[in-house]
């Protein structure tokens, strides 16, 4: 649906509700951006009411606002979002906006969280603090599908296993094949954003080529060895010593104390001089 169809339902609104003429237009401005229906999704329109509107507009101004919100979702045939915007959950959440910002931008992290829409971290990515274009881009796909799981009846937030379920979802969309670019997933472009941003901080020209030059392995995972046991022995070898009563001596110098390391040389095979290490 084009901006034009979200103007024509504006002025659908104005003609009906001429006392909402400005709260409509700037919800539509702020849901919107003048770029169509396709903007709105149940994250936005929550991080709109729950956030941007307390924190943007007067307080006298929140009622007409979230009226006016409900009524051109509805003009423009999305139901289940109008009943957000009028539901008791954005009454509670700008009703603690009332008693301070702090504690109502508090209330938006919890409401929001809850309302099953915040991606979850997962085994295949942990969202940053900090995005760049592509992750706020995947990001922005993941809320929808988890929007729309939520809309479908797929996903009940509060109910047994929904954070599962959610996890679940939010896995299946970051590694699904793109069409562009081709054989890509999200949690691939977002994974190359990332490493492009390490390499590009490097300050130093020396640096900035290490990192370069490891980049490929970054990018690549790699294989656990044939025999990890044998990979972490000596590890689980040196943390067993130090959980003993009395732990492991260090020197003055909090290096291992030359028993341990004569130990550990002796029992890993780690030295081929013929003098002794002394640390």
């Amino acid at each position: 649906m084009s901006g034009e169809e979200v103007d024509r339902a504006v002025r659908r609104i104005e003609t009906r509700r001429p006392d909402l003429n400005m709260a409509v237009q700037s919800v539509a401005g702020g849901l919107t951006a003048g770029e169509g229906v396709d903007m709105i999704h149940q994250a936005a329109l929550q991080q709109f009411l729950w956030w941007h509107l307390p924190r943007d507009y007067p307080q006298d101004e929140w009622h007409g606002l979230v009226e006016a919100t409900a009524l051109l979702l509805g003009e423009l045939g999305l139901k289940h979002l109008a009943d957000l915007a009028r539901s008791s959950a954005t009454e509670k959440v700008l009703a603690v906006w009332r008693q301070g910002r702090e504690k109502g931008a508090a209330a938006f992290r919890s409401a929001h969280a809850k309302s099953g829409v915040e991606p979850p971290d997962t085994t295949l990515l942990a969202w940053g603090s900090i995005m760049g274009v592509d992750e706020v881009r995947a990001l922005d796909i993941v809320e929808r599908a988890l929007g729309d799981a939520i809309a479908a009846g797929n996903l009940v937030p509060g109910a047994p296993r929904w954070h599962a379920k959610a996890t679940s979802i939010t896995e299946a969309v970051l590694s699904r094949p793109l069409d562009l670019p081709p054989g890509q997933t999200l949690a691939g472009l977002v994974t190359t954003e990332r490493i492009g941003t390490w390499i590009d901080s490097a300050r130093h020209p020396t640096h900035q080529e290490w990192r370069s030059a490891v980049a490929n392995r970054l990018l690549h995972s790699i294989e656990p060895p044939s025999d990890p046991c044998a990979a972490v022995a000596p590890m689980r070898w040196l943390l067993e010593r130090a959980a003993e009563p009395g732990g492991t001596e260090l020197t003055q110098s909090n290096y291992l104390a030359r028993a341990t390391v004569l130990a550990a040389v002796e029992l890993f095979g780690w030295w081929d001089w013929d003098k002794l290490p002394r640390s």
